[in-house]
């Protein structure tokens, strides 16, 4: 039997003979399969720590970022109650009747005016179904000349000989008459503008 090898009687069968490898002085294997078993099992334990702090470190992130509010939040347009947004403006409809300056009291109350009719927001109108006379803001200035209550000269046709304007979606023009006739009103103003993180 050679250094080295055990031989071992098996129930009276032939000898087996196994190889004893070498081992230091605490009795641990000194070969290189049991130091690279060892290698490969500090290593996978390494890479194993590192995947677990990388995972966790993305949790952590990805939870961060879905609490931040955005950077360039959109704006929203906020109208008063009653009031319809459409275009950057509120508009209100009333249901009562007044003469033109107790229609523009009420919107000027609210801090709006009556309405200025521009072409976009004749199509506005029309679907919005107004079948009832509204007063605008439009009276009549020097001469013949129709002006919005901001000065500008207005570009809308204008029938009749008054001197405050009232208007139907389904009419193509306004129509002047006396200030002290009762219409109803259609009141107009800036929407507010406010960040989703300010509601």
């Amino acid at each position: 039997m050679e250094s080295g090898e055990i031989s071992e009687d098996v129930g009276g069968n032939e000898a087996i003979r196994l190889r004893e490898l070498p081992r230091n002085e605490a009795g641990n294997e000194t070969g290189t399969n049991g130091r690279r078993q060892r290698q490969w099992l500090m290593a996978s334990i390494v890479l194993n720590v590192v995947f677990f702090i990388i995972i966790l470190v993305l949790a952590v992130v990805l939870h961060n970022r879905t609490k931040q509010p955005s950077s360039n939040p959109v704006p929203t347009e906020y109208c008063p109650y009653n009031w319809t947004s459409y275009r950057n403006k509120c508009y209100y409809f009333s249901e009562e009747e007044g003469d033109w300056n107790s229609s523009q009291v009420f919107c000027c109350s609210n801090d709006a005016s009556l309405a200025r009719i521009e072409e976009d927001e004749e199509s506005f109108c029309k679907r919005h179904d107004m079948k009832r006379s509204y007063w605008i803001g439009m009276q009549r200035g020097m001469g013949e000349t129709r002006k919005w209550l901001n000065g500008d000269t207005a570009k809308m046709k204008v029938i009749g000989g008054g001197e405050c304007a009232y208007w139907k979606a389904q009419d193509t023009s306004a129509t002047a008459s006396r200030c002290t006739s009762v219409h109803q009103w259609f009141c107009s103003k800036s929407a507010i503008s406010k960040n989703h993180d300010d509601v």
